[in-house]
């Protein structure tokens, strides 16, 4: 079997490549390692819906029990771990302390994660879908945040201090910005994590509002804008990026100008608010392709594009009057919840992962594999068919799911098969990161 040490090209790295890689490396083996955590969860989710009285061997351990495991592992495990690693490229002074650091952040980041499964396990949680933080795993946490702001803040001031070669002061300048807001996060955090505090609704379905929608898209938005440079990607030649600037002062203008409180998605100003979304997806696309991702990793930038133009789209024709009413409670929003983390989420941070280091990189080969890339993407494009087929049903008739003859157990049974596809592309993954062996070219 043929590893994929072996199968790189041998070059004498410089220090600064040297620590890229193997800072890769290690985001790579704790972030796959969340995203394989989080499906094995969402395995058991699907079997006890395939075979509910499988719930009486779990005894406790219950749906509801491995509901926010699942979620949670996937967002603040598998989501967040490659935004850290950017961090950390970005701001740390390559070297072993360096390493250490990454090491020190990851690890325990990955404990306070860890506990707060625990804590979910034990049915302790604040009851807030995605924060569901609460008890001391929930301080746990914001000292893992915490510890990583000093980190950052350190070398950033090491940085002031004696600057690199490559260091300008426009940069310099973003990542004290970037930085200045980041440590509001741990505060902020542990806020929306009370269980007396609660955003803006829609009275008509509890759901968000057109305003928070557009805030909180924002806010990925210009997170996917300021990714690249933080990779240290150059752009292309002829590129541009006003369009996509000048669309992006006139959203946030938009929103700022609406209501944003409770509001009725009838309210014309919040459609307005999703719709401008909808200008942004090409302009954000064409930004994006602008750089120069390294060439193994551009099958998952056009699967990033492809599921966030998919993601604004539906977001867009769900929100509207006549089809929120009647999908709110469906699983609609399911498939447009898997739009967003395996879809668009999942490729961008695969397409982070394999851009932390520039070829030839050992770990590279972790993420560019063909058969992993289709089995997770075929499977998650059919489930998500899945999904609007049956929500399809549910709208017209709210009893589906529960009769004894209608379509539901097969619709169950196609789920759970689309689940072991994206966890076995999940394992394999996994597996390669730690073992390094290549499972693409595995005799």
């Amino acid at each position: 079997m043929r590893t994929l040490e072996q199968s790189r090209v041998s070059v004498e790295p410089n220090q600064e490549s040297a620590f890229a890689s193997s800072l890769q490396q290690l985001v790579i083996r704790y972030s796959l390692s969340w995203l394989a955590a989080g499906c094995t969860a969402g395995f058991m989710i699907a079997f006890l819906l395939f075979h509910p009285t499988f719930g009486n061997v779990l005894g406790e351990f219950s749906y509801g029990r491995w509901m926010p495991v699942h979620l949670n592992f996937q967002l603040y495990g598998w989501s967040a771990l490659p935004m850290v690693g950017v961090l950390l490229k970005a701001f740390l002074k390559p070297g072993r302390a360096a390493l250490g650091q990454a090491r020190f952040v990851l690890g325990f980041w990955s404990l306070a994660l860890a506990m707060g499964g625990v804590s979910w396990f034990a049915g302790e949680t604040s009851s807030k879908l995605f924060l569901d933080w609460a008890g001391w795993p929930r301080l746990l946490f914001m000292a893992a945040l915490a510890v990583l702001w000093g980190i950052l803040g350190w070398n950033y001031l090491l940085g002031l201090r004696s600057p690199g070669r490559d260091a300008s002061r426009p940069v310099i300048l973003l990542k004290g910005i970037l930085l200045a807001g980041l440590a509001v996060v741990p505060w902020a955090l542990y806020h929306v994590t009370e269980r007396t505090n609660y955003p803006a609704i829609d009275p008509g379905t509890g759901g968000p509002t057109g305003s928070s929608l557009l805030a909180s898209t924002l806010g990925i938005i210009l997170v996917l804008a300021i990714i690249p440079h933080f990779l240290a990607l150059v752009r292309k030649p002829g590129a541009k990026a006003g369009a996509f600037w000048i669309w992006y002062a006139l959203a946030v203008g938009y929103f700022l100008a609406i209501d944003h409180g409770n509001s009725s998605h009838r309210d014309w100003r919040q459609i307005g608010a999703v719709a401008m979304l909808l200008g942004g997806a090409p302009l954000l696309t064409s930004y994006l392709r602008g750089f120069r991702w390294n060439e193994n990793s551009e099958p998952w930038l056009k699967a990033t594009l492809c599921w966030w133009c998919s993601l604004v789209v539906m977001g867009f024709l769900v929100f509207l009057p006549g089809i929120l009413d009647r999908v709110k409670f469906t699983h609609a929003l399911i498939a447009h919840a898997d739009l967003a983390m395996p879809g668009l989420i999942t490729s961008l941070n695969m397409l982070i992962l394999a851009n932390l280091a520039t070829p030839p990189s050992p770990a590279i080969g972790v993420l560019t594999g063909r058969r992993a890339f289709w089995l997770w993407q075929a499977a998650l494009a059919v489930q998500v068919v899945l999904l609007l087929g049956i929500s399809g049903m549910e709208a017209v008739n709210h009893g589906e799911l529960w009769k004894t003859n209608g379509y539901a157990q097969l619709f169950f049974n196609l789920r759970l098969l689309t689940g072991i596809s994206m966890g076995t592309a999940a394992a394999l993954w996994v597996w390669s990161a730690w073992t390094g062996k290549d499972y693409e070219h595995a005799r």
